[in-house]
């Protein structure tokens, strides 16, 4: 016996997905890169987040692909790079004011399509710290 799969539901939520730069045609497997490393998995890696960086709902979709989905890029990063940020410590903010700022900051980065310079808690230990000269106060 056949099992069918139900389409999943669209919550107001998720209406996000209707203004994506993703959604105006082309190939969706642009997203789900064939080559798995070198110059040939760098090129499409480098296509897809060229979508990404001009997408009005860039960062609604990071938030959805780091929780939800497991492969592929979505939001501006790659699956591996979803995977180092969801296992990085989190700087931890008392201040609301800094915490603002940070966000701000964060905020700012996501939308100039520099996915290098999203928070140093997403580069690995031997960079981190090199990466955060410019005084923006996130910390391990």
């Amino acid at each position: 016996m056949a099992t069918t799969h139900e389409p999943p539901v669209i919550t107001p939520d998720r209406m996000w997905r209707d203004r994506a730069a993703c959604r105006g045609g082309g190939d969706p497997e642009r997203f789900f890169p064939s080559a798995e490393t070198g110059p040939a998995y760098e090129a499409q890696v480098a296509a897809a987040k060229a979508v990404c960086t001009a997408c009005p709902v860039r960062a609604e979709c990071l938030t959805w692909a780091l929780t939800e989905l497991p492969y592929g890029i979505a939001g501006g990063m790659t699956e591996d790079e979803r995977r180092r940020h969801r296992a990085a410590p989190k700087p931890r903010v008392d201040d609301p004011g800094e915490l603002a700022a940070r966000v701000a900051h964060l905020h700012h980065l996501i939308h100039s399509g520099d996915a290098a310079e999203v928070p140093p808690h997403l580069d690995d230990d031997t960079n981190a710290a090199e990466s955060r000269e410019d005084g923006a106060g996130w910390s391990r």
